[in-house]
């Protein structure tokens, strides 16, 4: 009767409620604030342009980018725009240190 009991927790669940794959709700509400943004100057161009086409392709894409920025990469916890922000952070972080040999040791 000495027998250990283990609770096994999987790494990649997530506590928050998901729509789709990899989709939180706060995430979602970005998504749609950030089409509907998107969608203003391609509402204007459609009827400055009256072209079809080029709103249909337009709202498309940007609705594509929204969504899919901020949906959770497979391999990780974060969403690309917040991937994309560490990477400017770094970049802006680093220093720059020329060197320059001199002969002070001789």
């Amino acid at each position: 009767m000495d027998e250990e009991y283990s609770l096994f927790i999987p790494e990649d669940i997530s506590t928050n409620k998901e729509f789709g794959f990899g989709l939180e709700k706060a995430d979602t509400k970005k998504a749609v604030i950030l089409s509907l943004i998107g969608g203003v100057p391609i509402a204007l161009s459609f009827f400055l342009t009256h072209s079809d086409m080029f709103s249909i392709i337009g709202t498309l894409t940007w609705i594509f980018i929204s969504f899919g920025g901020y949906a959770k990469m497979p391999n990780g916890k974060r969403h690309s725009f917040e991937q994309a922000k560490i990477m400017l952070n770094f970049r802006r972080c680093q220093k720059y240190f020329p060197y320059q040999y001199k002969e002070e040791w001789r």
